[in-house]
């Protein structure tokens, strides 16, 4: 992200910002956590009245559908 953002920014010649500022780097620490962060995502199309459930959002990962399985260090 760092060369895309870099790069289009060096080459826009802008004082004006176009970027926000960047992700905040969170650890996930157990299962618990993981599900969490999970749970809050999946919830984002729903909480914009983009869908009534997040399976029914075409671009979740709450569909199953091709999602990483969860970390080996956070199963039991």
């Amino acid at each position: 992200m760092q060369f895309i953002k870099g790069g289009f920014s060096f080459r826009l010649h802008s004082k004006t910002r176009v970027w926000q500022e960047s992700f905040a780097w969170e650890r996930m620490k157990d299962v618990r956590e993981y599900d969490a962060h999970c749970n809050y995502i999946h919830a984002n199309p729903v909480r914009q009245h983009l869908c009534a459930s997040a399976e029914g959002f075409a671009y979740s990962s709450a569909r199953g559908e091709g999602v990483d399985p969860m970390p080996a260090h956070f199963r039991a």
